[in-house]
């Protein structure tokens, strides 16, 4: 199911992910999650170009420069979240940092699923989108909440699942993000 690929993606180590390397370890990613323990992991083209069944996305991410990114996958129990994503991600300018956060948005649908829906946002003075993944209709479903936003040649991704995950919650979560 489309609305759980990079949800799947990520708790499976990504496809290409690993432990964090010294070049992307120090990237600041979000540090603590109440109640969720966490694992850290690098990513780099390929891990990403798994995130979405999108025809061209590891050419796509090379000619907007990524360098790599830290992530930091937040799982557990609670009341509000049950699986929370943090990643930074560095490319080699602004422009290209800009044009990853566009293409998440544009294609929403193929991350999230069909029915997903953007907004514009902003988080501690970085713009971006908001997403809320499209609904899958299930008794207990929870929302897939992601924030993607940049800052100079730096990419902030947060997703956000769980029980009682909202935008204010996410949003809340995203503004903490370095």
């Amino acid at each position: 199911m489309a609305t759980l690929f990079v949800l799947s993606a990520a708790a499976c180590g990504g496809g290409g992910g690993s432990e964090a390397t010294p070049a992307t370890a120090n990237l600041p990613v979000l540090r603590t999650v109440p109640g969720l323990a966490s694992e850290d992991r690098a990513v780099d083209v390929d891990a990403l170009s798994h995130d979405a069944p999108v025809a061209g996305l590891a050419a796509h991410l090379e000619q907007r420069g990524l360098r790599g990114g830290h992530e930091r996958q937040f799982t557990g129990a609670s009341k509000t979240t049950t699986d929370v994503i943090s990643r930074t991600l560095v490319f080699r300018s602004p422009a290209g940092a800009r044009a990853y956060v566009a293409f998440i948005a544009d294609h929403a649908a193929s991350y999230y699923g069909p029915g997903s829906v953007v907004h514009p946002a902003t988080s501690a003075g970085r713009a971006g989108f908001f997403v809320r993944g499209a609904s899958c209709g299930c008794h207990r479903e929870s929302p897939i909440l992601v924030t993607v936003v940049s800052q100079r040649s730096r990419v902030s991704w947060l997703l956000v699942n769980g029980p009682g995950a909202t935008r204010a919650r996410a949003q809340a979560l995203a503004a903490q993000m370095p």
